[in-house]
């Protein structure tokens, strides 16, 4: 199962307005591969929170 954030905000941006699911092997054969979808969603949550997305991580904006 994929990472339901990553999923929500890939209809909002692809404007996916189906009420079922396409599957992300829609978008490109490699996407099939879940093993290879959770290595990409990691790799851009490290690149844009790179303190985490846990308790940490949100605080570390309010001690700057």
């Amino acid at each position: 199962m994929t990472d339901s954030g990553f999923m929500a905000n890939l209809h909002q941006q692809a404007k996916w307005t189906s009420v079922f699911d396409l599957p992300l092997s829609a978008l490109h054969p490699s996407l099939g591969n879940f093993d290879h979808v959770r290595r990409l969603i990691n790799n851009l949550r490290k690149e844009r929170y790179p303190n985490g997305t846990g308790f940490t991580g949100a605080c570390e904006p309010s001690r700057r």
